[in-house]
């Protein structure tokens, strides 16, 4: 067995002559990995974290094991997919004595090789169980690995079988002499426990490491020592080049991420919480400074080397382009030698501000001084790698993408474990949603990471569940006020944070007003009031929580007014191009920079919950649950001004509810389908009842803990308690069947926006309707047709013209294609108005109401 053998299999091939031998490729990989182990003290904490052998064994194991990421390549069917290269390497084999295997996965040969030869060598089922993790973990770098599916030799002459062995034992034991010895390891040792982060660092240390333009195609054989050493100094520029790491501050904290801000309540205790791995979760009002506290807390960790980077995730896409926004401000003062920040979601691409990153290093002044605020292109390139920059901003389906069965879900997690997580509206989230954070967390706290939850309206069974993710033995503190900061290290005891009575947030009275309709829509004398009211100079918000209902109102309110006051609409029943000129107006009229003096009135659904920075003099509300309530009360009065009109200068709240007995639950029809815990809804309508005015922030506590109480309340009727009892059920069952999919052995899905959609969300998500004019050549309403779109535009131009419509008109609309897409044919009705026809079914659709369903009877 010589060590020569190793030089006659080439790795990387292009269709001309030229090739790359395996050895050399494999020692690019590891020569990327090794630079960022050198660089990032995060990663290699994280590493030792979890192989407790001390950094010099790891580094040794680690480099070794990716260096062992082709193994499967040695092999003759891999070898015969470049005949050029193997005609040069192997002269004298006879490609008559062996068939190309059109399907062969080197991966799932390496992992079948390596158990197979090492059995050949005397290794035991035990030494097995230790080197197996570490042999699939990087096999199964191109994506996928399913080490159950059956794998065979090649239908080859026993000499060249013979020959392709004594190549892998060389191999092995070159990497041996090269990683193992310096270190007094060797191929007789057991390794140690492999971290879950091995899989995503070879698989980007192997797409870095497989770039000509770095590391030149070499075919004449040099000592691997010497060509170890060169590689190095070319996977240096690499890594550099690629914006996979920067070194962050010297110093964190409010005073160097917001230099021109005056710490204010949560503000206050950034420099009081641990600077050490754990899960900190910050429970405070809308307003309160979370978000700031949240990033200057994250950037004193970052100085002590606990993380890469930040993933800041959020509800929508909407909340995160908004955040895109505030953290390219002051993204360079984190990473003051360069910050790659990228955005994440499904609509991406479509912001300009993130266009403009990938397109243009563009310099950003911060203060006196100039930093670099950039998107790489190769970071920018691929969705699989939009977590590994220094800033991630993202959907909370991207980070849950990182449990789930999806390719390359291993370099998700990698992204994620190496950060510091920051996840936004954490009550937002169903039960199903949930169970995958709980294992987003669970991950986190298994590598040494970092996590920090923001939420407002939390319930503490909610808080105690997430507690348990990251130690299943938490003990939380019995005190709870508010706002808290709670803070779970290695001990199973959480420390809490107060603010000091000075920086407690000041009191707010909302008060409220109750309208009573059965279908909880205003009835004319409501409506005339609202007219009145903008007609006065008010800023009026009416929050719908069905998209019809909100399309009736506004329709109704126009009728009324007679163009007296400008209505507004707006929900998510748009055509993507026409729901972001939408949005833009509804921000330029009621956010936070509108000129006030002529009144408005919008009426919206819960897009406006969260997403957007808006401020109304009045807001009238569906009933909803209690905590989503409260945020849609953060749109109301929600900057200080001195220009409000006289009779709203005091802060009003109007709810519409439905009329019933105080101890039955009202049929609350679709609402009840959009709000599915109907002791939840009727019970906040209980405590709205008793309540004329509503008292910030102690109501945080004291309404939330009490709806969503487990108990039941003594006036609560049999009916409510079934109900209780059988959403209780759902959501357990949810929460498991999220635990179960990410604990699966599941072929790997595809990472498409749609696989993305199905697996982070519980039950049937919306359906996709794309409107056009005529089927057959698919024209689009503005007279495009999609096969004259240049087809690396075409997914862009679908999006655009795609809307989003609820999962029961399935059977309404015409048959979904492949893509799961319903193709609906509409003709024109009028300036920016079509209608079509399916069946029975009347479809209207015009920019400024939607898309609507009339069915004929």
């Amino acid at each position: 067995m010589s060590e020569d053998a190793i030089y006659r299999y080439w790795g990387k091939a292009g269709k001309s002559e030229r090739f790359h031998l395996l050895s050399y490729h494999c020692l690019d990989v590891a020569a990327i990995a090794a630079q960022w182990w050198a660089q990032s003290p995060s990663l290699r904490r994280a590493l030792c974290h979890v192989t407790a052998v001390g950094e010099e064994a790891t580094r040794a194991w680690v480099l070794f094991f990716i260096a062992l990421h082709d193994f499967g390549k040695l092999d003759i069917r891999f070898q015969l997919k470049a005949p050029h290269a193997l005609a040069i390497l192997q002269p004298d084999f006879d490609d008559g004595m062996a068939e190309l295997e059109r399907d062969y996965s080197h991966g799932l040969a390496g992992h079948y090789w390596f158990k197979k030869d090492m059995a050949a060598l005397g290794f035991t089922d035990r030494q097995w169980d230790r080197w197996r993790p570490w042999v699939e973990a990087v096999a199964g770098h191109h994506g996928d690995l399913n080490p159950n599916k059956r794998m065979g030799g090649p239908d080859a002459d026993e000499e060249v079988i013979a020959a392709d062995r004594n190549a892998r034992r060389a191999w092995l034991k070159s990497l041996a002499t090269l990683f193992l010895a310096p270190v007094g390891l060797s191929l007789n040792e057991l390794p140690p426990p492999c971290p879950e982060l091995v899989a995503g660092l070879c698989s980007v240390s192997d797409w870095l490491g497989s770039s000509e333009a770095y590391f030149p195609y070499q075919i004449d054989p040099i000592p691997l020592a010497d060509y170890w050493e060169q590689t190095r100094q070319n996977a240096a520029l690499a890594f550099a080049e690629s914006g996979l790491f920067q070194p962050s501050l010297k110093r964190g904290g409010m005073g160097q991420v917001f230099p021109d801000l005056q710490p204010r309540q949560l503000q206050t205790l950034v420099d009081c919480l641990p600077v050490s791995p754990g899960l900190i979760l910050i429970e405070a009002p809308t307003g309160s400074g979370k978000t700031e506290a949240a990033l200057a807390y994250a950037s004193r960790l970052l100085t002590v080397g606990l993380a890469d980077g930040v993933i800041f995730a959020l509800p929508t896409q909407a909340t995160a382009n908004a955040m895109f926004e505030r953290l390219e401000r002051i993204a360079g003062r984190m990473f003051p030698s360069g910050a790659n920040l990228l955005l994440a979601h499904g609509k991406a691409n479509y912001n300009r501000n993130f266009q403009a990153l990938k397109t243009a290093q563009r310099p950003t002044v911060q203060d006196a001084e100039e930093a670099m605020v950039q998107c790489v292109a190769w970071l920018g390139a691929s969705r699989k790698r939009a977590l590994l920059g220094q800033i991630g901003v993202c959907t909370i389906d991207q980070v849950l993408l990182s449990v789930l069965p999806v390719r390359h879900q291993f370099v998700r997690a990698f992204g994620v474990r190496k950060a510091i997580l920051i996840v936004d509206e954490v009550h937002a989230y169903d039960a199903y949603m949930v169970g995958l954070l709980r294992r987003v967390l669970e991950g986190q706290s298994r590598a040494g990471g970092c996590a920090i939850l923001l939420s407002a309206t939390l319930p503490s069974y909610q808080k105690a569940a997430l507690c348990r993710s990251w130690n299943p033995r938490a003990e939380l503190a019995q005190a709870n006020p508010y706002p808290l900061v709670t803070h779970l290290g290695k001990g199973e005891k959480a420390q809490t944070f107060e603010l000091s009575e000075e920086q407690l947030p000041l009191p707010r009275t909302v008060e409220l007003d109750r309208w009573y309709a059965a279908d909880l829509l205003p009835d004319e004398v409501q409506c005339r009031a609202i007219i009145a009211a903008a007609q006065s100079g008010v800023l009026v918000g009416i929050v719908c929580n069905l998209v019809d209902n909100a399309q009736r109102l506004a329709e109704r309110l126009r009728g009324m007014a007679d163009g007296v006051v400008p209505i507004d609409l707006f929900h998510a029943r748009y055509r993507f191009k026409d729901r972001l000129t939408r949005e833009n107006a509804v921000i330029a009229h009621y956010g936070k920079e509108a000129l006030r003096g002529a009144g408005r009135i919008l009426v919206a659904t819960q897009v406006i919950e969260q997403s957007l920075d808006l401020d109304f003099d009045w807001l009238i509300t569906q009933l909803c649950p209690v905590d989503l309530l409260f945020q849609r009360l953060g749109r109301l009065h929600r900057h200080d001004r001195n220009d409000r009109p006289t009779e709203f200068k005091t802060t009003r709240c109007t709810l519409l509810l439905p009329s019933a007995e105080s101890d039955e639950m009202p049929d609350y029809g679709l609402h009840g389908v959009v709000y599915k815990y109907k002791r939840v809804l009727w019970r906040t309508q209980q405590w709205v009842e008793r309540h004329p005015s509503v008292e910030f922030p102690t109501a945080y506590r004291e309404w939330i803990e009490t709806v969503y109480d487990e108990s039941p309340w003594p006036q609560e009727s049999e009916k409510i308690t079934k109900d209780a009892e059988t959403h209780l059920k759902e959501m357990t069952a949810a929460f498991f069947a999220a635990l179960g999919l990410a604990s699966s052995n599941a072929n790997p899905l595809p990472d498409t926006d749609g696989n993305a959609a199905k697996l982070t969300r519980d039950g049937e998500m919306s359906l996709s309707v794309v409107l056009i004019l005529q089927a057959k050549s698919k024209t689009l309403l503005d007279g495009r047709r999609l096969n004259s779109i240049d087809e690396a535009e075409r997914d862009e131009v679908l999006d655009l013209n795609t809307v989003h419509v609820p999962a029961g008109w399935r059977k309404r609309l015409p048959e979904a294609d492949a893509e799961s897409r319903h193709w609906l044919a509409m003709q024109a009705a009028g300036d920016n108005r079509w209608q079509g026809q399916h069946g029975t079914n009347l479809f209207l659709y015009d920019r400024d109401a939607g898309l609507r369903l009339a069915t004929e009877e």
